[in-house]
């Protein structure tokens, strides 16, 4: 079976020493060696204060884990032990991307006397400025459009 990445991220109360606070982290990597899962990156991060109240609490810790695992019920009775955690106030479990692209977004809009820009190989954007048209070559153009219409209409 194939192995997957997870995070899971935890929101600890605010109330725990420095004791109970390492000891509660000793205790989700027990629950996840327990099952089996390979730690890869664990991190317990200062009292933070939080963006709104959580269980009536404006402050809080987040402790983080990435960990291999093959068993996907494994997973599920992973997130089932810590939400039985009463110092536990949330928390997330997330099935890591493999690989994620990050593909720019670059505009292709043309506009007359502005830069036109085209994506290339490379990161940087190839810009080109277009010339303004004159007026005849506007109404030409208005024309041309018109011609078309009228035979697609036509069909």
């Amino acid at each position: 079976m194939n192995k997957r990445m997870y995070e899971l991220t935890c929101l600890i109360s605010p109330d725990l020493s420095e004791e109970e606070l390492q000891k509660l982290n000793a205790e989700i990597r027990e629950i996840l060696v327990k099952k089996s899962a390979e730690i890869k990156k664990e991190e317990l991060r200062q009292k933070e204060r939080l963006a709104y109240p959580v269980k009536k609490k404006d402050f809080g810790f987040y402790v983080s884990f990435d960990f291999l695992l093959e068993d996907g019920q494994a997973a599920v009775d992973i997130q089932a032990e810590i939400k039985s955690k009463k110092t536990i106030l949330r928390s997330l479990m997330i099935i890591k991307p493999e690989k994620a692209q990050i593909v720019p977004r670059v505009p292709m809009l043309t506009t007359q006397g502005k830069p036109a820009v085209k994506p290339t190989g490379d990161k940087k954007p190839e810009v080109k400025v277009v010339p303004e048209r004159t007026p005849e070559e506007k109404k030409r153009e208005m024309e041309e459009i018109d011609k078309k219409l009228e035979e697609i209409l036509k069909d």
